[in-house]
């Protein structure tokens, strides 16, 4: 990790490029609907890649490492010993991944937790803000989310936003 030092009274404008490390990486068996079934036996945990609060604090997403979708990042949903559940969002479909059952070479994917305000910033001086500016709600001059942070957690209206994620390549402020 690097640490950065934001002095007292000022904001320092951040983005966290990187992905975090992959937890698994594997070949695209096959895709249907929503579903994609990975080649071999990954012999995953039923919903291992879900995000319980106080159990399971990781949000994951699986991101195409080849082909025509090169990039193209999906949030997990659910997943069995081999199959993963995705979130696809209107904008983008499934064409042009490549699976083994069709053409025998299947397009690389990655399994990756996504950063939230804890597993990335983690425990700063309280009162620190986390000024998110998400780029799904188009305009100008928009009003960021803020999360406080109290000591302990991650805090935003009352509640505690510690797993809140925090999306690949999103900027956002952190103000001391």
């Amino acid at each position: 990790f690097v640490s950065i030092s934001v002095p007292a009274a000022s904001d320092a404008a951040l983005g966290a490029p990187l992905s975090r490390a992959s937890e698994f990486q594997g070949v695209v068996q096959s895709i249907s609907g929503t579903t994609i079934t990975l080649a071999g036996t990954p012999n995953w945990t039923s919903n291992q890649f879900v995000y319980v609060a106080s159990v399971q604090p990781k949000t994951y997403y699986l991101r195409i490492d080849s082909d025509s979708k090169e990039g193209l990042v999906l949030p997990i949903t659910g997943n069995n010993a081999n199959t993963l559940t995705v979130d696809i969002p209107s904008q983008d479909d499934l064409t042009g991944i490549l699976t083994v059952a069709n053409d025998g070479n299947g397009s690389q994917i990655s399994i990756v937790p996504y950063w939230t305000a804890k597993s990335l910033i983690g425990n700063v001086t309280a009162g620190t803000q986390l000024l998110r500016y998400p780029n799904s709600t188009p305009g100008t001059n928009l009003a960021p989310i803020a999360y406080a942070y109290n000591g302990t957690n991650w805090r935003l209206s009352g509640n505690t936003v510690d797993d809140v994620i925090l999306l690949p390549n999103e900027g956002f402020v952190l103000r001391n």
